[in-house]
């Protein structure tokens, strides 16, 4: 009985030890978190994260992938790269460390279209500082030709420059008015001006001594071109006047009148005397509206020496009607410098047909060129042999415009192309195609090398429209590494996947599972009872 009693007594312990563990456990399982991470059971370790990944992730982001349609490269020497560091901006073009040729910016702005340069010195860079305008061009420090500014500017379209003597420099010192071009001290042909001026459209100069500077002292008027001063608009004169519009030399006190002595009738020009309305004249007329250097009885002529028609204009002998021209011509309209037979011809040297315009010689009607064309309408610097040409070196199509050599209809190109409208910095075959290096398709722009249509990449594809950093063999792809998601698991072993409940337990769940465990408790009391009482007996 003795030994019955024991076992009842370590039933009734182990049931009690069940019941309690029992529970303890349901306790802590129902008011665990799910949301906690398990060490033992997470897929991937934190220490698989991608160092590379400059971003922060957001509740959807992984560890190793970085956004799509992201066109950056990091440190790129390429010519024409877009960008080389970080940019949110939709087309915004920005560079961080490069020199090349055409970068159109090399520290950041958030401003679209807007181009910048922090520090280069490279030809055609549009800033070297700040601006947050939309299409700002500005300078610091550079002395490129071609600068537009070289200090501060907050003015749209606004040209400025600090320090420059280079040819073509819009201005050397301050101006904060729109369109307005000035200078401080330079000698450079074609400079607009050499002190200062508030006005937008003035042309004024100081102490230069250049070709075809309009003034050298001061004015305050829009479009006032003038040798010493004046305070009327529209003025050109060498001395003084108070009338607008007037043109002379010396003193008048009428308007539009331009002459180098004395005269009181408007609208005459003319440098000596004259009683006459509208005469223009170097010595005697007394005709009306006669502008000629010596000696013409008709109305309406302007000539230097000697001529019977009237409305010609012409320096040395002619006898037709409305020619200009400085030496010797039999054609009326005629304009140049030597010797044409035709109408209308502007030329420097020789040339026998109507409206040719050009400093050497050509045989074609409105021919412009520099140096020998026999074609119509054309346009070069050195020989070309077809209709609208322009070009810089030797073309023989139509409507060319190069450096080097083309010979096809409306090329564009640095170097040597035989296609359509090509515009090109080396060599290619293809019309329409923009380029830095080599390309044998239309319309593409890259930095490298290609073979499709229309791609813009920094590296190399094959495939039209992909614009990438490094290597895609897709279209429309864009991407700086890859977006897979590396593997952190030890090799060899399998993934684990943890199935977690998803909320706290309640109470009520907390009660029936120690319910539970109690009824199996008992369950398990009660039968090893009948069990110890049936084999009570037989001991």
């Amino acid at each position: 009985m003795a030994g019955v009693m024991d076992t009842e007594e370590a039933i009734t312990i182990a049931m009690k030890w069940i019941t309690e563990k029992a529970t303890k456990e349901a306790t802590k399982w129902a008011t665990e978190d799910p949301r906690k991470p398990q060490q033992d059971k997470t897929r991937e370790k934190y220490t698989g994260d991608d160092l590379r990944n400059t971003e922060g992730l957001g509740p959807t982001d992984d560890y190793t992938t970085e956004p799509l349609v992201t066109s950056e490269d990091y440190t790129s020497a390429d010519l024409g790269t877009t960008e080389d560091y970080t940019s949110a901006d939709p087309g915004t073009t920005e560079d961080y460390t490069t020199a090349d040729l055409g970068t159109t910016e090399d520290y950041t702005t958030a401003d679209l279209g807007t181009t910048e340069d922090y520090t280069t010195a490279d030809p055609g860079t549009t800033e070297d500082y700040i601006a947050a305008g939309l299409g700002t061009t500005e300078d610091y420090t550079g002395a490129d030709l071609g600068t537009t500014e070289d200090y501060t500017s907050a003015d749209p379209g606004t040209t400025e420059d600090y320090t420059t003597a280079g040819l073509g420099t819009t201005e050397d010192y301050t101006g904060a008015d729109l369109g307005t071009t000035e200078d401080y001290t330079a000698a450079d042909p074609g400079t607009t001006e050499d002190y200062t001026s508030t006005n937008p459209g003035t042309t004024e100069d100081y102490t230069t001594a250049d070709l075809g500077t309009t003034e050298d002292y001061t004015s305050s008027d829009p479009g006032t071109t003038e040798d010493y001063t004046t305070v009327d608009p529209g003025t050109t004169e060498d001395y003084t006047t108070v009338k607008m519009g007037t043109t002379e030399d010396y003193t008048t006190i009428d308007v539009g009148t331009t002459e180098d002595s004395f005269t009181t009738d408007p609208g005459t020009t003319e440098d000596y005397t004259t009683v006459d309305v509208g005469t223009t004249e170097d010595y005697t007329t007394a005709d009306l509206g006669t502008t000629e250097d010596y000696t013409s009885a008709h109305p309406r002529t302007t000539e230097d020496y000697t001529s019977a028609h009237p409305r010609t204009t012409e320096d040395y002998t002619t006898t037709d009607l409305g020619t200009t021209e400085d030496y010797t011509t039999a054609d009326p309209g005629t304009t140049e410098d030597y010797t044409s037979a035709d109408p209308g011809t502007t030329e420097d040297y020789t040339a026998a047909d109507l409206g040719t315009t050009e400093d050497y010689t050509a045989a074609y009607l409105g021919t412009t060129e520099d140096y020998t064309a026999a074609d119509l309408g054309t346009t070069e610097d050195y020989t070309a042999a077809d209709l609208g040409t322009t070009e810089d070196y030797t073309a023989a199509d139509l409507g060319t415009t190069e450096d080097y050599t083309a010979a096809d209809l409306g090329t564009t190109e640095d170097y040597t192309a035989a296609d359509l409208g090509t515009t090109e910095d080396y060599t290619t075959a293809d019309p329409g195609t923009t380029e830095d290096y080599t390309t044998t398709d239309p319309g593409t722009t890259e930095d490298y090398t290609t073979v499709d249509v229309g791609t813009t990449e920094d590296y190399t594809t094959a495939d039209p429209g992909t614009t990438e950093d490094s290597f895609t063999a897709d279209p429309g792809t864009t991407k700086h590494y890859t977006t897979k998601h590396p593997d952190t698991r030890p090799e060899g072993t399998d993934p684990v996947t943890s199935v977690k409940p998803t909320g706290l337990r309640t109470p009520i769940r907390i009660i029936f599972i120690s319910l539970a465990a109690t009824t199996v408790a008992i369950a398990l009391f009660v039968g090893l009872g009948f069990f110890v009482v049936s084999i009570g007996p037989g001991m």
